[in-house]
């Protein structure tokens, strides 16, 4: 059977762990760049856009401006801001400063971006240019944020199980005793480490659906994200419209902590993608033609032990741990409940799904 594919939302980049379990029971992920051509760092979990398990969507080329708005990005890099505050604050004439880049100020460059092909363009047209380029700067500026935590909380993790194994020693503990797992400390990390401020999960969420209003989108029914805080904007937005909830449809067990494991980990997930698609093909066949939650799990009575064993012989729970896919029914597009001013969701799709931890 053929596996749906998905979209990720409203992250712009593959960096934290979590997000790789994703590539298990879609084929592919499509995630959305705000950047063409540019070569993700080596630690970063792009580099599985080179084996298909990604996809690369470029909804507003830069072309010849291409160069200038990476100036740009390097400049905000160099002078090492709080990315955080930056997100939190960011507003076109908020990122000037009398810094020079290659004879050209931040604010020239933004403004010359900006003003490139609306300089014969009505008021109505300028404004729009200009509403799209904050948000390629809001999600540029938040992925940057996602990679420091990222890096701060794994740097942070890797000293803590230094100190638990010279603690273990100075105990006298055997050597094979259990010690803390790292992905877990990891993850715990990653909820520790300094919060961008409140309101800025729902300025990217917000950014993102701006930057591809009007892209021609793959055809996926389902959405994915990894964000409990912009599932929570979607379901409140939901629940405000319609007086209920959206309908959880169905969830999915997927392991945790694969970007932890060594070796060539894509040939074992497409092994693994390919030995299961029947069952995950059932499974989503379920989820996208039942009409009613009720109706899904009806079909799924016998899916899911099966899945459970299916798991557990490729990647024990004891081993890996385990995540949470969980799907929902929208009475209307994601898009048309994003707080966007005349965003009415177009042909966006209907199904969320929110991958989360289990602890």
């Amino acid at each position: 059977m053929t596996l749906p594919t998905t979209l990720l939302f409203p992250d712009t980049a593959l960096c934290f762990p979590d997000q790789l379990a994703l590539l298990l029971p879609f084929a592919p992920v499509h995630v959305v760049k705000v950047v063409e051509d540019e070569r993700p760092d080596e630690s970063c979990a792009d580099i599985f856009m080179d084996d298909g398990f990604c996809q690369a969507l470029v909804p507003h080329p830069l072309q010849s401006d291409r160069k200038r708005f990476l100036n740009l990005i390097d400049d905000i890099k160099n002078r090492k801001d709080d990315y955080a505050a930056q997100l939190s604050a960011l507003t076109l004439a908020s990122l000037s400063t009398r810094k020079q880049q290659e004879n050209e100020s931040r604010q020239q460059i933004i403004s010359s971006l900006v003003e490139n092909s609306a300089a014969t363009a009505d008021s109505t047209r300028a404004e729009e240019r200009e509403s799209l380029w904050h948000a390629r700067l809001i999600l540029k500026i938040g992925e940057m944020l996602d990679r420091e935590e990222y890096e701060v909380a794994r740097a942070l993790a890797s000293l803590e199980e230094n100190e638990a194994a010279i603690f273990t020693s100075l105990k006298g503990q055997e050597e094979d005793e259990e010690g803390e797992n790292i992905y877990s400390s990891l993850n715990t990390r990653l909820g520790k480490v300094s919060k961008p401020p409140p309101d800025s999960i729902k300025k990217r969420l917000q950014a993102w659906f701006r930057f591809i209003r009007g892209a021609g989108l793959p055809p996926c029914r389902i959405w994915s994200t990894i964000r409990q805080e912009a599932a929570d904007i979607l379901f409140e937005a939901h629940h405000s419209r319609h007086e209920t909830l959206p309908e959880m449809l169905g969830a999915l067990a997927l392991p945790a902590g694969l970007a932890d494991r060594k070796g060539k980990l894509t040939e074992s997930l497409a092994a693994f993608r390919s030995q299961s698609a029947q069952h995950l093909g059932l499974f989503f066949d379920r989820v996208l033609t039942s009409a009613s939650a009720e109706s899904v799990q009806q079909g799924l009575s016998s899916f899911y032990p099966e899945w459970q064993a299916w798991l557990e012989d490729s990647y024990p729970a004891a081993e890996y741990g385990r995540m949470q896919l969980q799907l929902y029914g929208f009475r209307e597009t994601l898009g048309s409940y994003c707080g966007l001013k005349g965003e009415d969701g177009g042909n966006h799709a209907r199904i969320l799904a929110l991958l989360i931890a289990i602890e």
